[in-house]
């Protein structure tokens, strides 16, 4: 069953759009242009467009169709081969008498799809860009509240190592160095010089009287 797939789809690939797809080239470079060849690849491009765009639609239908490789190899063969030519059959009796019908209303169709999806674009790209901007504001307010709450907290005991440091001296340090000054001790005196020497100068005694002897005193004391 994998092997047929696989058939089915390089064949589909050749037939269908390798094969048009040069003698499309052939049919235009050739001077003087081959009328009836161009006109032919034209309509066969017409019927092709329409099948795949009904795929891409209802892909999720048509992938459970039993042997819809198959049957759509087939149906392709049937539109590109020159000996059927159904691409010119189903285009001259169905396709273009669809298009003669609706002309009018496909065209204000498409004009009115295209202003509306340049109005969707537009509209969506305002919306993109207002909740990028609302994305950008928070982003911004989220990242300046921590810097905000640690400026407010800045009572010591928070903050880094180097923070707390600071603010300790700043509370702590005049005290700390007033303290320290206040209980510094006393120049202690020398001990080798005597209390009177430091409070009273010294006093000068008057000098003795000479001696003489006493007319009391005997020759034994003599």
């Amino acid at each position: 069953m994998g092997l047929v797939k696989i058939i089915s789809r390089l064949l589909t690939a050749w037939v269908a759009f390798l094969h048009p797809c040069f003698a499309s080239y052939k049919a235009l470079s050739h001077r003087p242009v081959s009328e009836p060849d161009l006109e032919r690849w034209v309509k066969y491009w017409s019927i092709v467009g329409a099948l795949v765009g009904l795929e891409y639609a209802l892909e999720w239908l048509v992938s459970w169709v039993p042997f819809y490789w198959e049957i759509k190899t087939i149906f392709v063969l049937y539109l590109a081969l020159p000996q059927t030519q159904g691409s010119t059959f189903i285009y001259d009796s169905y396709l273009a008498p669809y298009f003669i019908r609706n002309e009018a209303s496909i065209d204000a169709s498409i004009v009115t799809a295209q202003s509306s999806m340049v109005v969707f674009l537009q509209e969506r790209l305002r919306a993109l860009w207002a909740l990028a901007w609302k994305f950008a504001g928070q982003v911004q307010a989220q990242a300046s509240q921590p810097q905000t709450a640690s400026g407010a907290q800045s009572a010591p005991g928070t903050g880094s190592p180097a923070e707390v440091v600071s603010n300790l001296w700043k509370a702590y340090g005049p005290s700390l160095v007033a303290g320290l000054a206040n209980a510094s001790p006393a120049p202690q005196p020398d001990r080798n010089v005597t209390p009177q020497s430091q409070s009273t100068p010294p006093v000068s005694m008057p000098a003795a009287p000479p001696y003489t002897r006493s007319p009391f005193s005997t020759s034994g004391e003599e």
